[in-house]
């Protein structure tokens, strides 16, 4: 940036509203308030890993079995978000 020019304000005040949004979209998830009995799934996808041999002296974690609810809530979080991020570009084209 060159000394002496000014960065446009609308988009400092998009960004803070971006990560307040995520912010509240966490809390919403993890409220239960999207997502009913979120944390005993969520602490139960953590303890659910073992390691899988993916080739000679590889090895990844994988989970043992699935886990819908965790998986489901991952997507309406991204789907939530990237919604968002949408209008949020298109504000900035405006600005």
């Amino acid at each position: 940036m060159i000394q002496g020019e000014r960065r446009p304000e609308g988009g400092d005040r998009l960004s803070l509203a971006s990560f307040g949004f995520f912010l509240i979209l966490i809390g919403a998830i993890s409220a239960r308030l999207i997502t009913p009995n979120y944390y005993d799934e969520f602490s139960a996808f953590f303890r659910d890993f073992h390691l899988v041999r993916v080739a000679s002296n590889v090895f990844l974690p994988a989970p043992k079995s699935s886990h819908p609810i965790v998986y489901t809530a991952f997507m309406d979080f991204c789907i939530a978000y990237g919604l968002f991020q949408i209008a949020v570009l298109v504000f900035r084209f405006v600005l």
